[in-house]
């Protein structure tokens, strides 16, 4: 096997970074305080119960990823790492409301200490910036009565929607919510306006565009970041004249102009809109040709539209760098969405035999802070450690020893664990060219 991997004084961590890597499991619950949060929540009553939250947690993954999940594996294998007799229905009276919202709490901590503070958020001209974005996770099909999802082949799947709010200024979550699918991101646009006072913002993308909801957080005084709609009526502010938004943007690179929005729902904002690359616009262009949802219809204007980022805005103030600043701080969110979805394979991990709400909730908020908490920041390490630039750590690959670490009580890691795993978590080196090469040659 080649040493691709180079541990040198130049990337070696060092400080509270490198002190952080070290801890276990255990200790980066403790850091989130779980402690304080099971006393405070009433999660733990008594000083001599016999179940430690801790150990429920930890016994959790190793039953989950050891075997098939069930009450009963987690009960036997609690009992095993606690040296007690804990039977499966002592566990089931701990899955509760409870611990429920003791992990919301300990996943909101986690996801806190993840993102980055945004430049843009700490310098902003705005009290509090919130962020509100959602993610759909796939269930097993017993659970479609709670979280009703879409129908497939004359059957209904069970979907559960993930909503967060969260406030870039102050660097917390304010809401995450489990909801059905059904309870669409348009439903869940007005979950924001309670939080909402004057001088705050509001970034959203186009899921979440309500006229009455954008009127609603503009007569509190608080201004808004969307994503343009297609097909929304935008309406010229001297001849009150409906506009075409093609024969807007035609001849520009970049357009900041006060419109009319809507033409029953009438509302005053700012449209700005910047062209994209041209690799950027035809990458959008094939993507939208093999979409395979015969409703969006691939037309000559969407292919001019893919070529631009639109936005609107309620404050006039606002310079397309800023508009653009803003709304790029809600990747932070969406991209924690993305791996949680596509390269961690969270929908997969999820047990199938589950006929309890409370449990449901658990098992998806205990894959959510595990990701959080071991899987990104150890995948990201072993990233960092990779020499040649030609190398790239799989993602499948570093899981599945993350959680072969965890099954046989090596859950600590620390840069010296790191050095020696990061070459098992290559993409294998081929000595023939693969398909896509072929048809790369070829193109």
């Amino acid at each position: 096997m080649h040493n691709y991997v180079a541990l040198t004084n130049s990337n070696m961590r060092t400080g509270s970074q490198n002190k952080y890597m070290q801890h276990d499991l255990n200790s980066k619950l403790k850091l989130l305080g779980i402690t304080k949060l099971e006393r405070e929540l009433g999660f733990r009553k008594r000083r001599t119960g016999k179940i430690r939250l801790q150990a429920l947690v930890e016994s959790f993954y190793k039953s989950c990823f050891r075997s098939k999940f069930s009450l009963s594996s987690w009960a036997f294998q609690l009992s095993a790492q606690e040296g007690l007799c804990i039977s499966k229905q002592a566990v089931f009276y701990r899955v509760n409301s409870s611990l429920t919202k003791l992990l919301e709490r300990l996943l909101n901590n986690a996801l806190v200490a993840q993102i980055k503070p945004s430049q843009t958020s700490q310098n902003s001209r705005f009290k509090n910036v919130y962020i509100q974005d959602g993610m759909a996770i796939k269930l097993p099909d017993n659970l479609s009565t709670k979280y009703k999802g879409n129908y497939s082949r004359g059957k209904i799947k069970a979907v559960a929607k993930l909503q967060v709010i969260y406030n870039a200024s102050k660097r917390n979550f304010k809401s995450i919510l489990l909801t059905p699918f059904t309870r669409n991101d348009q439903t869940a646009s007005s979950d924001i306006l309670p939080l909402l006072k004057k001088g705050d913002l509001v970034i959203r993308d186009m899921g979440y565009f309500v006229m009455p909801t954008f009127r609603q957080i503009v007569q509190r005084k608080a201004d808004f970041i969307s994503r343009y709609k297609k097909d929304v009526a935008i309406i010229d502010l001297k001849s009150k004249q409906a506009v075409s938004i093609i024969q807007l943007l035609r001849g520009k690179t970049v357009l900041k102009r006060k419109v009319i929005l809507g033409a029953k729902e009438q509302l005053e904002c700012t449209l700005i809109a910047v062209k994209v690359a041209p690799c950027l616009a035809e990458a959008r262009r094939r993507k939208a040709m093999k979409d395979r949802d015969k409703r969006l219809r691939y037309t000559q204007d969407k292919k001019i539209l893919l070529g631009w980022d639109i936005y609107l805005s309620s404050s006039h103030d606002l310079e397309v760098k800023d508009v653009q600043d803003y709304y790029a701080a809600r990747w932070q969110i969406e991209i924690i969405f993305k791996s949680w979805k596509s390269g961690l394979s969270l929908e997969k991990s999820i047990p199938g035999q589950l006929n309890y709400d409370h449990l449901a909730v658990t098992v998806i908020y205990l894959h959510l802070l595990l990701i959080v908490l071991m899987i990104t920041p150890i995948y990201n390490t072993l990233k960092s450690l990779i020499r040649r630039p030609e190398d790239r750590v799989s993602l499948l690959k570093s899981v599945k020893i993350i959680l072969m670490m965890i099954i046989n009580n090596r859950i600590q890691f620390d840069l010296n664990v790191a050095s020696k795993l990061a070459n098992f978590t290559l993409y294998e080196v081929r000595n023939r060219d693969t398909m896509a090469d072929k048809l790369r040659i070829l193109a």
